[in-house]
């Protein structure tokens, strides 16, 4: 081996450290010994380092001492050394030690697996650990522990040993500390007798890989510091510090941000980790929370509070605030900081000047001694010297109006504490877990100067201020504009803008935004979004817009459009330019539905789709003067039909696929710009009721308030010939979930012009009327927007009708409206039904969700019994049979004359976009949606199958 003086001559004092007039940095000497780990040193300054065939000794000024031949095993250690310099090596068959003049004190044939090991020194033992085993040898050689009766007091069999970290610390007392995967950390006595178990209060999110589970170093206070990374979620936990307890932890980037964690990490004198990753070191503050990050390795801490860093091609030292004194060219990041100041290692042996001793407690960096002892000289202390406190925060931010506003702070938090966003001078709100503060839609009022105020255990720390100013964002010309696609002989496509700066687009062929569809406050578009072909996701092409007052300039592919024609808001026969959207009319089993634009020179785009209705042309050519007219389309599931297309100058289109001669594929849809007006403006529910779990009770959602008109009849309904009916009902209103609003025991019971008022409210509602004197219940009351529930009860079960009634108001204000109703009974013979009356009061057919629900209910009901296979039929006024359903997510598949369906996917959406709680996929729950028209309606809930039970039934009108 060659070796190559530097000119500068190191000059020893007697305190080892050596002084010499080199700039910090500067390489001193070099030679080609290739490392395969960073050197250990021992005490009298002899640098020991390995590469894949020798264990070699050098010198500090770079001379070499003696050589060994020794095979490195696949995953080489640095290599411990003890107080007499004597070095403890593994290859891949054997456990060996060398004398300081390096001859072979001993051998031993490895009593273990060939996994990769880490040897620990404590005091005059040896500890040897693999991925499932552990070992202490005497220094000798001589095997102390596990002997051939066991495991010493681990309290672990040698044939199912637990999983370990491969690293040992020991602590200033001598005991030595093993993290198994589970957590729990392992202290032993030297004789191998288990002191104690430092365990966690909570297990759950430690992983079974003792790949993932870290022993990373010991606190300040004595605390064992391990790191876990299962799952994508990494965490920090410091353990109690002498015994059981709960551990304090904090969550910290992990393998989801691209980190792979080595095993080891410093902790510096006031409890800051340096942890290892594959990007460079990742600090955490002492039981606080913030993180840094930098892009080299830590590998040292110096005397005053520095940190020694590699990053592959140079060092760096940085002080104690962190930041960089100096850089300087050094290939490699195997490195080991010597007592005498200088760094050693690299790609090949070399020194390195640095001007800083390391830190002479070893406590504080139980994994960065050069000796690596791993082992801790200097007692605890409870007395935490902390780290400064810092939080690092943007001067400006500029938010608009309307549109999402955030920042964040980047705190570096030692000893925990709380967190708090003050604007003003005033708290706002908690900082996120991201340490941000954010609006969904900013206002000037929102302007201001923001600070995030830390309370901690070192007192109250606050941010520079954030200034945050709020302005209009720029102006834009809304409405229609069209252009065309360079795309063969070009595809026509609709722009629309909205006062809001939405950008609805659609081409004839078919091209349409399918993610986030508006401006940006520069009134830009995209932002990271696209326009895609709707058949086809993978053939994405970018839109990009850019809008002002003036119109709009736009470019496809990075090809420019020019700038885009405005267009007229109307056709000529005074149809709205603009989209469309629909369902079928009556029982919606598929997904036939309009998904349609109008185009200035009467172009409808993107007409039809669905199961059996589907238009194969992309687009029909209409005559922009005409609100009605017949075409013929090509359908795919037939050669062509012709169809009525009309439309109303409100927004309103209609298609009849059987032309003027009508047809069973009839859909109605609605302009963007329009507002349906459909409301359940009454109900009835007619069960058996009762006490307890007998008890009637009916749910409804109100969405304009307004006065209702609630009863209960019992006696009033003999006058019809039910039979049985109840005789003493009792009706109450509550707001849910539960809190009390009124009640009434006899409508009578009430004052004079009560009556009068309740008698008039049912005769304008169109309810029958209750006999004077009678034992049916009523409440008329104005209801607010909310959730209700009213509940009718009686000692005695009999048929219980509940009825709700939504009034309009005198003075021409919007009528009461609820848009969810529901009723709750049970029933207890198989032939009992309930029998509820709907009226939908609405200008156009309007999608309902109706459920029948039985073994959905059983979640929320516990031990209540409940009817198993529920059916559900929906009458007309008429009396005649509309449609039906049973067991909700079977496929859909009519029989001949039969009505029952399960509508699986339009049932799951629809309930999804009305907010009702999901159905279990197979269960016998009943539910269907159908697009109604307004009218009077009878629905039947029984059950199919003869069970009896609790039952539920909803009516949801279903958002568009």
């Amino acid at each position: 081996m060659r070796l190559y003086e530097a000119l500068l001559v190191c000059i020893l004092t007697t305190s080892a450290f050596a002084q010499t007039s080199a700039e910090p940095g500067t390489c001193l000497w070099t030679s080609d010994l290739v490392l395969v780990t960073a050197p250990s040193i021992t005490p009298d300054g002899i640098i020991l380092a390995r590469s894949a065939n020798s264990l070699v000794a050098v010198s500090s000024d770079g001379n070499e001492l003696w050589r060994a031949g020794i095979v490195a095993p696949n995953r080489p250690q640095r290599l411990p050394v003890d107080e007499d310099g004597n070095v403890y090596v593994t290859t891949p068959t054997e456990l060996r030690s060398y004398s300081p003049t390096g001859s072979l004190r001993w051998s031993r044939a490895m009593p273990f697996s060939s996994s990769p090991c880490c040897l620990s020194l404590a005091d005059d033992l040896l500890i040897v650990l693999t991925s499932s085993s552990r070992y202490a040898f005497r220094l000798d050689g001589s095997l102390l522990w596990p002997s051939s009766t066991g495991n010493a007091g681990l309290g672990e069999s040698d044939t199912n040993p637990p999983t370990w970290s491969p690293l040992a610390i020991v602590d200033h007392d001598g005991l030595i500390r093993i993290v198994q995967s589970t957590g729990q950390v392992h202290v032993l006595e030297p004789t191998g007798h288990l002191v104690r178990r430092d365990e966690f209060a909570d297990h759950t999110r430690w992983g079974e890989s003792a790949s993932v589970t870290r022993q990373v170093g010991l606190g300040p206070r004595g605390e064992s510091i391990v790191l876990n990374d299962e799952d994508g979620e990494s965490m920090i936990r410091w353990t109690e510090p002498f015994g059981i307890g709960t551990a304090y932890s904090v969550i910290v980037p992990g393998s989801e941000a691209g980190d792979e964690w080595t095993s080891y990490g410093l902790v510096s004198a006031s409890g800051e980790l340096f942890l290892a990753t594959n990007r460079g070191t990742l600090l955490v503050p002492y039981r606080g929370f913030g993180f840094r990050r930098w892009p080299e390795t830590a590998f040292a801490l110096t005397a005053d509070g520095g940190v020694v860093c590699a990053d592959g091609a140079q060092l760096t030292l940085r002080n104690a605030a962190h930041t960089v004194v100096w850089r300087a060219p050094a290939p490699g990041t195997f490195f080991t900081l010597g007592a005498d100041g200088r760094v050693y290692g690299g790609i090949t042996l070399s020194a390195y000047h640095i001007g800083q001793p390391p830190a002479a407690d070893s406590w504080a960096q139980p994994n960065g001694d050069a000796a690596q002892r791993n082992r801790a000289t200097v007692p605890p202390t409870s007395d935490v010297q902390f780290a400064a406190s810092t939080i690092e925060t943007p001067a400006s931010v500029t938010w608009y109006e309307s549109y999402p506003g955030s920042f964040a702070a980047a705190p570096y938090i030692n000893g925990g504490g709380t967190l708090t966003w003050i604007k003003d001078d005033v708290e706002v709100a908690p900082a996120a877990a991201d340490f941000s503060f954010a609006v969904a839609a900013a206002t000037p009022g929102d302007a201001g100067e923001y600070r995030l105020q830390a309370t901690t255990a070192q007192g109250t720390i606050l941010s520079p201020p954030i200034k945050v100013a709020v302005t209009a964002p720029s102006p834009i010309q809304p409405g229609f504009y069209t252009g065309t696609l360079p795309l063969g002989s070009g595809d026509k496509f609709l722009l629309e803008l909205t006062p809001d700066r939405t950008v609805r687009f659609l081409s004839v062929s078919g091209w349409k935004i399918t993610q986030h569809n508006r401006l940006d406050p520069a009134g830009i578009f995209p932002w990271d979004t696209g326009i895609i072909w709707s058949s086809d996701p993978s053939e994405a092409t970018p839109l990009t817009l850019h809008c002002d007052a003036t119109g709009v300039a736009a470019s496809w592919g990075g090809q420019p459009l020019g700038p885009l024609t405005f267009a007229p808001a109307r056709l000529p026969s005074g149809a709205r330019v603009g989209w469309y959207r629909g369902t079928r009319e009556g029982l919606i089993v598929d997904s036939a539905k309009i998904d349609a634009a109008l185009f200035p020179d009467g172009t409808l785009a993107g007409l039809l789709s669905g199961r059996g209705v589907g238009v194969a042309a992309p687009a029909v050519d209409l005559n922009p003067a005409l609100l009605e007219q017949q075409v013929e389309v090509p359908l795919y599931s037939s050669a062509s039909k012709y169809a009525l297309i009309s439309f109303t100058p409100e927004g309103v289109l209609r298609v009849n696929l059987g032309g003027r001669g009508g047809g069973k594929d009839s859909l109605v849809a609605v302009h963007s710009s329009y507002t349906r007006a459909a409301r359940l403006s009454n109900l009835s529910a007619r069960a058996v009721g009762g006490s307890g779990d007998r008890a009637v009770i009916a749910g409804f959602v109100v969405a304009t308030g307004g006065s209702f008109l609630l009863r209960g009849a019992g006696p009033a309904l003999a006058a019809y010939g039910v039979p049985n009916p109840s005789l003493h009902p009792t009706l109450t209103l509550r707001h849910s979930p539960d809190v009390f609003l009124a009640s009434n025991t006899g409508w009578s019971n009430n004052a004079a012009n009560e009556i009068t008022r309740l008698a008039t409210s049912a005769s304008e509602a169109g309810a029958f009327p209750f006999a004077a004197g009678s034992a049916d219940c009523a409440l008329l009351l104005p209801i607010p927007p909310g959730v209700y529930t009213i509940t009718i009860t009686d000692q005695t079960e009999g048929e219980t009708l509940a009825e709700i009634y939504g009034l309009a108001s005198p003075d021409g204000a919007p009528a009461a409206q609820a848009v969810n109703l529901s009723i709750r009974g049970a029933l207890s013979r198989p032939d009992e039904r309930l029998i509820i009356g709907l009226v939908l009061k609405s200008d156009l057919p309007q999608p309902i969700l109706l459920r029948g629900v039985g073994p959905g209910l059983a979640r929320f009901l516990g031990a209540v019994p409940v009817c198993q296979n529920p059916r559900l039929r929906v009458f007309d006024a008429g009396g005649n049979l509309m449609a039906g359903s049973d067991d909700w997510s079977t496929s859909w598949d009519p029989p001949p004359g039969g009505m029952v369906s399960s509508q699986q996917v339009s049932v799951a959406d629809a309930a999804l976009q009305a907010g009702a709680f999901a159905l279990n996929n197979g269960s016998h729950d009943a539910a269907l949606v159908y697009n109604l028209a307004a009218g009077v309606y009878t629905v039947h809930l029984e059950s199919k199958d003869g069970s009896t039970g609790a039952v539920l039934f909803e009516a949801y009108v279903v958002p568009d």
